[in-house]
């Protein structure tokens, strides 16, 4: 009585856990342009970060959209991090450069 309450449980999370049918990606993109064309507003944050050589630019952005076209996007605030050679700084040879 055991086995047959232990299987039967069994079977049914497996069916609960795998689903009845396959959800692909033909799928996802039309139920997410179907919501696209639905959105009134929406509101997000994020960071971005941009890299030029050697400096690294950090920006913490917030960006909201509203119907009729108003938009808004705002950067937070912005991070400046260098990173400097510490070979240089040592007196070795490297980063480019040859002492």
């Amino acid at each position: 009585m055991k086995k047959v309450l232990i299987l039967s449980i069994s079977i049914i999370c497996i069916l609960l856990l795998s689903g009845c049918g396959k959800y692909g990606k033909a799928e996802i993109v039309k139920d997410l342009n179907k919501n696209m064309k639905s959105i009134k507003a929406y509101y997000i944050e994020g960071e971005m970060e941009i890299i030029n050589n050697e400096d690294i630019y950090k920006y913490d952005v917030k960006a909201s959209y509203k119907e009729k076209s108003f938009y808004r996007n705002n950067i937070v605030k912005a991070v400046v991090s260098i990173f400097l050679c510490i070979s240089l700084v040592l007196g070795m040879t490297g980063c480019g450069t040859s002492s």
